[in-house]
């Protein structure tokens, strides 16, 4: 496998405003986009999902 055909799946920082305190937290996910993931907050200390680098609270 020649190097050009390797993926590079190196974690980019994603600053996510939680929807629960509005405090910026650091989301680390490889990649530009987002598609879907759970965080939580370091200062409300809540869980919210991420989908299309969007927060949401889940219903």
């Amino acid at each position: 496998m020649s190097e050009g055909e390797l993926i590079n799946l190196g974690l980019k920082k994603h600053l996510i405003e939680c929807p629960h305190c509005k405090k910026q937290i650091v989301h680390n996910w490889p990649g530009e986009k987002i598609l879907f993931a759970k965080a939580k907050c370091a200062s409300c200390n809540r869980e919210f999902v991420i989908a299309m680098n969007q927060p949401r609270i889940e219903p």
